[in-house]
């Protein structure tokens, strides 16, 4: 629970937001990709993509991020951690 006071002794609210949730997944696919942005010849150049596809919970979750790409190995056991507060996240965690 999560209370939320007012100022000028107005009503204060109360929210309820559910604990995080654990799971247990592993990294089903890794790929790269690459594409030109820009001019040709006024500055443009190649921009590498980095996809990560996890499963957990049967569900199936592509990420496009590098820093996930490079910390996580193909077919590599994790931990998935699903918070809510103080907004929803998704943190993907080594075992």
């Amino acid at each position: 629970y999560y209370k939320e006071y007012e100022w000028f002794n107005l009503d204060s609210v109360v929210y309820k937001y559910h604990k995080p949730i654990e799971y247990d997944g592993f990294v089903i696919n890794k790929r790269k990709g690459s594409h030109f942005v820009g001019l040709v010849g006024k500055g443009g150049h190649r921009v590498t993509d980095y996809y990560i596809t996890f499963q957990f919970n049967n569900k199936t979750v592509e990420e496009h991020d590098s820093w996930l790409y490079d910390k996580f190995e193909l077919h590599e056991n994790i931990k998935v951690v699903e918070k809510f507060y103080p907004h929803y996240n998704v943190e993907y965690l080594k075992k």
